[in-house]
């Protein structure tokens, strides 16, 4: 034989843990659109941040690809000096970037109002 209870609470018996985990969990359900909404952002925002770094990788590639076809040491041609030349300038716009983004990452401290 098999019984079914359900108990029933007035109002006014419900333990107050109850009532604040209902509360809490009508605001949960409240603010649902706005939590995804906010993971949305954030899965949008570290797939920009991806994107960024591959740049970043295949620039730092195409510099090392640059530095393994510098001739030994020597005397250098023209056109040898041309291609040092071209690896510093490269080197250094990946550096400018890189700080731009490392400034941009961890803007200083403002001071205390």
């Amino acid at each position: 034989m098999l019984f079914h209870h359900h108990l029933h609470f007035p109002r006014d018996e419900v333990p107050a843990w109850a009532t604040e985990l209902q509360i809490r969990l009508d605001l949960v359900l409240e603010n649902m659109d706005k939590i995804m909404a906010t993971l949305q952002d954030a899965q949008a925002a570290q797939a920009a941040t991806d994107a960024k770094l591959s740049a970043v990788k295949a620039d730092v590639e195409a510099l090392l690809t640059k530095v393994s076809n510098i001739p030994s040491p020597g005397t250098l041609s023209p056109d040898q000096q041309a291609a040092v030349d071209d690896i510093v300038t490269h080197a250094n716009k990946i550096n400018d970037s890189l700080s731009g983004i490392d400034a941009e990452a961890n803007p200083p401290a403002q001071p205390a109002p």
